[in-house]
């Protein structure tokens, strides 16, 4: 399914607030879909509550990514508090 759009050489643009056009070009990208995504100007005061949202959607994504992230940082912090006897 993704090698036919892959060689039909189809390319597709879309548009959306600003926001969510990082997201999104993950997916495509993902599957495997050439795509552009264009965004919208939305205003200060929901673009900081979106971007929360779209930040937790983005971690849920990537999720074994920061899962690996995090336990090698905690790791890393047990092992310096071992060392240097932490209180």
């Amino acid at each position: 399914r993704r090698s036919a759009f892959r060689q039909s050489g189809a390319y597709t643009n879309f548009y959306d607030t600003i926001y969510h056009v990082f997201r999104a070009l993950l997916i495509t990208r993902t599957l495997g879909i050439a795509a552009d995504g264009a965004g919208a100007k939305v205003r200060l005061y929901f673009a900081l509550n979106a971007l929360v949202r779209e930040w937790v959607a983005y971690v849920d994504l990537k999720r074994a990514v920061f899962m690996k992230l995090t336990l090698a940082v905690l790791a890393l912090y047990t092992a310096f508090c071992l060392l240097t006897a932490c209180a």
